[in-house]
Order: structure tokens, then sequence, then C-alpha cells
């Protein structure tokens, strides 16, 4: 009884309580936990004992139930000794070196500081009770003292929240040190956030409530602080209540003990006496909420990965928040004023600042608005930064560039006054006259430039690139500076690029390459800002088109059956001349099969004889139309400019003679059978050739004039050969099939 009667007194009699009942007197628990000659006390137990091994000594004095029931039943006490001994459990867990928290000189000297405050509950008692006394960092050496002092408040805040040693540990390295951190987080959000961190969620939970409620604490307590600090304002009466008020007692009393203050927690509080900047309900204090929320909240899009929690409040990767001031860097630099808070500002100049700001500087300043008035900031834009304006008068791409901000203002305020610049280049144009006739004409032909294309609404920027000249032609340059300029010294006097810049391109290579211009869709309309009907339009001209082909030579063209890409081919393959015989004989073989159709849709009494055309302003062509058009035009009509596809993948059949031999699906060539089909060989659409998977000899030329391709939708294709060299053990020359595609799609459009 005697050591009973050491142990049981008022602060322990609760934990040896619990710890006796659970044994059911079968043993004596302390002389149990005695065996260990350094067990003298509570206190004791909390610094010897590790988790697991307090755990295993619990569960050895438990009377005979299953180990489940031992071990959740040794956790619960552990956590009662946490609550009551705090200071020698997170002494024990700096010491071991197998808990991962502040295993270094300053963890030791935290350590050694605790040591040496045996009454001392981290989780009840200030830390400035520690730090006010000098006794206590004397060992420490004094470059030390900021960084364990730092980590004494981080242990207690941390504390505070923690249900048991566990929670302490991972909230420690997961870098959330304070009930202010975790409560800003949403519940949700933390625990799934915390979920893969070893703890279960109901101590994850108990956690954030922990958090939520210390924080409302918190935030009453500052406020009756600030109420008590601020008063009335009259001085009578703040005069009267400090007398007979007990708040002002204490604020003073806290003062002098602790040398804490308002304006040593948060500043100077004179900057503003304004109720609205004050209060927790003023915009200033929304703003800053939403910015917290849009930091701690990322709405998780993958629940099963969710995204971590940011504890650094610096860091705001992956997080809306960034989002926002990746756009808009000022916001997070504004001050909290009234005057950004109240005064009015026309939205326009905002946006213009942003712009402006990064254009010129890839970065934006925050502007704080200081003695402007509203009325002052509508009259007339404040902050703007002429040196972006300075860079996109150099800028060529994209087409809405350059821009010139002078001539546009000057352009909209003559508008305003029902004039325009036009008119005044053309009212007050200079008179040129001279003994120098050359000079004269060459200053007036400049003059004359500048008021056209004034008229059209060019600038000189704009006139360079359309002309590749300036106002000033070329001779009036080599006269005033008496010399004569080669055309590329000109261009690059006036700021003449090369084409490829004007389409945002670095080099020609590239802008004409297979993934450059000619993909309109993807390059060509975003670049140029047009539609593809306007593009359609413009390939209409004679300006883009000029070998675009008129009257016969165009009705010839139209009325054929064959593709350009084919006929070419088939040129490449047989000769101009061949290609010519043949065609005129295969329109005629085009001409005749509707006809015979109709006869026999006739005799089968599915149609009637049809009239024939009296359309006189038909024109007629013979063979000796179409035998000179290939000879004269076929060559031009390779260089129109036109929309086509060539590369997607054409479902269709092969057949061989008039019988059906294989089907083409995603450009993959299929042998029919009853059962099933077999694979036989490919089609590269990007080249259209075939590759069969099975073909150890070489292919028969002549046996692919009986083989023809037709797609789904009618179009005709054949074949011919292409010798290859392939990569094969015995290094031997193999032959190939291309197919002449015959065929458009909408999907690989191109120029």
């Amino acid at each position: 009884m005697e050591d009973r009667t050491n142990y049981e007194n008022k602060n322990n009699f609760e934990f040896f309580h619990r710890l006796d009942e659970c044994c059911k007197k079968k043993q004596d628990p302390i002389s149990f936990l005695k065996q260990d000659e350094q067990i003298n006390s509570r206190r004791d137990i909390a610094q010897k004992f590790t988790k697991s091994a307090f755990i295993e000594k619990v569960k050895d004095i438990v009377p005979a139930q299953s180990d489940e029931d031992k071990k959740a039943y040794a956790l619960s006490l552990h956590r009662e000794l946490f609550r009551l001994e705090p200071t020698s459990m997170i002494i024990n867990m700096i010491k071991d070196p197998k808990v991962p928290m502040l295993n270094d000189a300053i963890g030791a000297n935290v350590a050694a500081v605790l040591s040496k405050q045996p009454d001392f509950n981290i989780k009840t008692t200030s830390i400035y009770e520690v730090i006010k006394n000098k006794e206590a960092l004397k060992e420490i050496a004094p470059e030390n003292h900021e960084s364990v002092i730092n980590q004494l408040k981080t242990l207690q805040r941390i504390t505070a929240v923690s249900p048991d040693t566990d929670a302490l540990q991972v909230l420690y390295n997961a870098n959330l040190h304070s009930a202010m951190q975790i409560s800003s987080i949403p519940k949700t959000q933390f625990v799934s956030a915390m979920s893969k961190s070893g703890l279960d969620v109901e101590t994850i939970t108990k956690i954030h409530s922990n958090a939520q409620k210390l924080r409302v604490r918190n935030e009453q307590t500052i406020m009756a602080l600030r109420d008590a600090y601020k008063g009335t304002g009259v001085a009578m009466i703040d005069k009267s209540l400090k007398n007979n008020n007990t708040d002002f007692s204490i604020m003073e009393e806290v003062e002098s003990k602790h040398g804490l203050s308002w304006d040593l927690l948060f500043g100077d509080a004179d900057f503003c006496q304004c109720d609205e900047c004050n209060s927790v309900y003023s915009a200033a204090a929304y703003f800053v909420e939403l910015l917290q929320y849009l930091r701690n909240n990322n709405l998780d899009p993958d629940p099963n990965n969710p995204i971590p929690i940011k504890s650094n409040p610096k860091d705001i990767k992956n997080t809306p928040l960034e989002k926002l001031f990746k756009r808009r860097p000022d916001l997070g630099c504004l001050e909290l004023t009234c005057e950004n808070t109240n005064t009015l500002l026309p939205y326009i100049d905002l946006v213009n600042e942003v712009m402006e700001n990064h254009v010129a500087f890839k970065h934006l300043k925050s502007f704080n608005v200081e003695d402007e008035t509203s009325s002052e900031l509508l009259a007339e834009p404040q902050h703007t930064e002429y040196q972006a304006y300075c860079i996109l008068k150099k800028q060529v791409y994209p087409f809405t560039l350059p821009y010139h901000q002078p001539i546009d203002a000057q352009r909209i305020y003559l508008k305003h006054l029902d004039t325009s610049r036009y008119e005044l280049l053309k009212t007050f144009r200079k008179n040129n006259s001279s003994s120098d006739a050359e000079l004269t004409r060459l200053k007036d032909e400049a003059l004359t430039r500048a008021s056209d294309a004034e008229f059209l609404g060019l600038t000189m920027e704009e006139y360079v690139i359309l002309t590749k000249e300036c106002f000033e032609s070329k001779g009036l340059m080599d006269k005033l500076k008496d010399k004569i300029h080669t055309d590329d010294e000109y261009q690059q006097l006036i700021g003449v690029k090369p084409v490829c810049k004007y389409y945002g391109y670095d080099d020609d290579s590239t802008m004409l390459g297979e993934k450059g211009l000619t993909l309109i869709k993807k390059e060509f309309l975003r670049r140029t800002g047009i539609e593809y009907v306007n593009l359609v339009d413009l390939l209409k001209t004679e300006y883009i088109n000029p070998c675009m082909p008129k009257g016969k030579s165009k009705t010839i063209m139209e009325s054929l059956h064959f593709s350009y890409r084919f006929l070419q081919n088939y040129a490449r393959i047989h000769g101009i001349d061949k290609m010519a015989e043949d065609l005129v004989t295969a329109e005629k073989l085009a001409e005749i099969a509707p006809l015979l159709k109709e006869r026999v849709d006739l005799l089968n009494q599915k149609e009637s004889l049809s009239c024939p055309s009296s359309n006189r302003n038909e024109i007629e062509i013979c063979d000796k139309d179409i035998v000179h058009w290939v000879k004269c035009n076929f060559e031009k009509v390779g260089r129109i400019i036109v929309v086509e596809s060539g590369k997607a993948c054409i479902n269709g059949k092969i057949f061989y003679v008039n019988r059906e031999y294989a089907v083409v699906e995603d450009c993959r060539i299929f042998i029919i059978y009853d059962d099933g089909k077999k694979e036989i060989g490919r089609i590269d659409k990007e080249t259209g050739e075939v590759f069969l998977n099975d073909s150890d000899g070489p292919i028969d030329e002549s046996s692919l004039k009986d083989f023809s391709f037709i797609s789904d939708k009618g179009e005709k294709s054949s074949f011919f050969l292409k010798v290859v060299r392939c990569i094969s053990p015995f290094h031997s020359k193999r032959r190939a099939a291309i197919l002449i595609q015959h065929y458009c799609s909408i999907w690989m459009v191109r120029l």
C-alpha cells in the first residue's frame, strides 16, 4: 500500500484508478510497472515507456480478453496518459531516434529545456512561462535561442489539437503547425488528404474538430482583447471604465507580466480609424478570406489521389490561387486600405494596366489608390505603361499586330470631332516644290502613300508588311541618304521581316512543313484569324490563284471524272501522252455509263426515258480539246492552291478483275472467309504504300493491272509498283505496291 499511496494523489488518481480497474484486482499494476527501478511516478511512465512498450506492458496485466480488446484499451489508456503528461511524452518522443521528429541538435535543446520544467504542462500552460524564465535557456547557445523558442511554440500549438502522440508526430512532419492552418482546410478535404498518413479517420476528424474549436476560442479572445484595448474612444468614459472594468486591469496585468500588447501581436493599429476596416465583415476581410479559400480548396478532382495539403502558407502550387496569381499577381500585393476598397475606377483601366505590365515587364506591378478620387480616375487613365505600346508597335504576329497606340488615339479623338486623320493629311499636305523635279516627285509620292494608307486605316508598319516598301520609296531613300541601296538593304532598313515571322514561325521549313500552315484548321485559320468560308472565297480569286483556268479549260477540268492527284500519278507512271490518250477513252466510257444505266432501268420499267438537254450555252468538248488541255494546262492546274485531304484511312474493297478479293478497314487489308477474316497487309496512310504480311517473293507487275480499289463512297484507285530496299536477314530487294488513292476527306484538310 505504500507504493500505491505514493501514486494516488489529486493529479494521478484518475489514471491509476483506470489502470487498476482494467486489472480487476488480479495484479497490482503499480508493482508491475515498478519492476523497472527507474519508474517512481506517472511522469516517469510517460518519459520511459515508448508507445509500443507501454501497450505491451498494459496488455500483459489486463485479464484474459481478445488481443484486439487489450490493444484498444491500452491505446485508450495511452491517450489518457498523453492528456495528463503531454510534456513528458514529448520529451520521450524527441529522445527516441525511432520517432522522426526533431532528431537534431535543436531537438536535443528543446528536450533539455522541457526537462528542466518538471511541473510545466505544455497543453494547459503558456510557453511564455518557460521563455521568460532566464534559467531555462541558460545552457543553450545564444545563437540557438530563437530556433529553440520557435520549436517550443510550434510544439505547443500542435499539442493543443493532437489527441495522441501519433497525431503530434504526423502534424509536425506535415508542417501543419497551428489550429488556423488546419481549420482553414475543409473537413472533407483534410480527412481525404490525411488518409494516407497512418492515422485512422476518427483521429483525423478529432484533430480537425479540435482545431476549429481552438480557432473560435482564439477569435473570441482576440475580439475581447480588442474591445478592451480600443475602448469607446471617449476619454472620460474610457477612464471611468478603466477604473471599474476588470478587462482593463487584466490587459495591464498581461502586458506587464508577459510583455504582450495588441500592437506587438498585430502591428500598429493606428493606420485606419474607420470601423469598417477594423471589422472582420469588411470588404478587405472578405477578400483575404476568398484568397485563403482558393488556396485551401482544390476540390480534389481525383478522390483516390487527393492533392497534398499546403502546409507552407507561401506554397500555392497546383491550387486555384496559383492560377489566379498567374493572371493577377498584383492582387497578392494590394494594401487592405479604405482607398483601395472604396474608390471606384474604370474596369477597362484595370484591364489595360494588367496587359500593359505583362507585355512590358512579364510581371504585374501593384498600384494602390492613394490620393486619387473616383472622378479623377474616371476622367483619365492612371499608371499607363507606354513601353508596352512601343513593343506592340514592332510586333508582326499575330495578324492584329502591329498596334500603334498614339495613331489609334488620334483617330478616335478626331472622329469625335467629326473629322479624320486622313482629312488632316490631305488638307495640310506639305508642298515639296524644289529645283530637283525627281526629288519633288519622290517626296510627293511618299505623301500620297501616307494619305492612301491612312484612308485604308493602315499605319506605316502595316504598309511595310503588305507592300515590302515604306512610304519613302527606295529611290527617295537613295537620294536622301546619298547612297544606292540594294533591295535587301532597303528592306532591312525599313523593317521587312521574313514571311515566316508574320505567321509566328522561326523559319520557312517549319512554316511549310507537314505541321505548318498546310494544316488549315489547326494552324492556318488559327494563325491568320479568318474563317474557313473566307479562305475558300480567297482561293477563288485570281490574285491568289492566277493559274485557275477559265472558259473551256475550266469546263474540261470540272467535267473530268478523275482527281488531279490520280491523273498526276498516272502520268508519272505512263507518261503525259499516254495519260492524255487514256483520259479521252475513260471520259467516253464515263459518259456512256449513265446512258447504259438509263436504258437498263427503262427496260426494267424503273425509269422513264429522259429528254436530251436543250441548253444552248453548253460548251461542246471534243477529243482534241481534252488532249490540248492535258498538253497546255495540266501542269498549270498543279500550281493551283487548293484544299485537299490525302492522309486519312479510307475503307473499301479490293477487286481482282471483277471479283471481290479483300476489304480495307482502318488502313488494314483483310481477306473474308466464311468463318471470319484474316489480315494480310496494311496501307501506309502517309504514303499510300501497300505492305503484305506474307509476301516472300517479288510482286508480279502485270498481275497488279487486274487489281482495283473502290471505296465505300464509290471512289476508285489503282496500283503500281515501287522498288524499295527493306532490311532483312538476306539484305535482298523487295517490291511494294503503291495504292493511288482517289478521294477527299474533311478530317485532314490541307492547303
